[in-house]
């Protein structure tokens, strides 16, 4: 158990001296002069033994119990895989992917010099992806709109032409999980 309680909690924010208060376990609460009070955890990296410190959030987002059970799963991460979570959010700010087009005009460069077909690619994509999802930011696009576009493709065209078919239905997939999968290996 902590030794911070709700009621202290708001006491000590409040009051907003310039510190951390410990709850324990490496959690804190920081209430700063200027600016919102926020919970804290302080770890150290397995693997460079580094002593860290990682916002978890504002109080007004974080109530205490929430803030233990984030500050829990980030310390069993820590230790049992070895995770830093500085680190990883370092990373995930990185990322210079914003919309599925960013990702995709990225991809189309990689794939324009390794296949002959690569203009056929970047069609089907803006035919059939890019006026749908191109624009929805990465983390919104859902499994189920990739699903509902390769549906499509596949019901809306002639069936008598089963060769364009065919090798549309072929594409579509490796247009749209190449490029996911490789902005996930960068």
């Amino acid at each position: 158990m902590g030794k911070l309680h709700d009621k202290t909690v708001k006491k000590l924010i409040k009051e907003k001296p310039s510190v951390r208060h410990a709850d324990g376990n490496g959690l804190y609460l920081m209430t700063p002069k200027r600016g919102d009070a926020y919970w804290m955890l302080r770890y150290t990296t397995p693997a460079t033994k580094l002593r860290r410190e990682y916002t978890i959030g504002k109080v007004d987002d974080w109530s205490l119990a929430d803030a233990r059970d984030e500050a829990a799963k980030l310390r069993l991460a820590i230790k049992r895989e070895g995770a830093d979570p500085v680190q990883e959010r370092q990373k995930v700010n990185q990322n210079p992917f914003k919309t599925l087009n960013d990702l995709y005009a990225d991809y189309y460069e990689l794939r324009k010099r390794e296949i002959a077909s690569h203009q056929k690619e970047k069609s089907l994509y803006e035919r059939e992806v890019a006026w749908r999802i191109g624009k929805v930011e990465l983390e919104k696009i859902r499994p189920v709109d990739i699903s509902e576009i390769l549906r499509d493709v596949a019901n809306g065209y002639d069936p008598e032409s089963v060769t364009l078919q065919a090798s549309i239905l072929r594409k579509a997939p490796s247009a749209l999980t190449g490029a996911i999968t490789w902005s996930k290996a960068g």
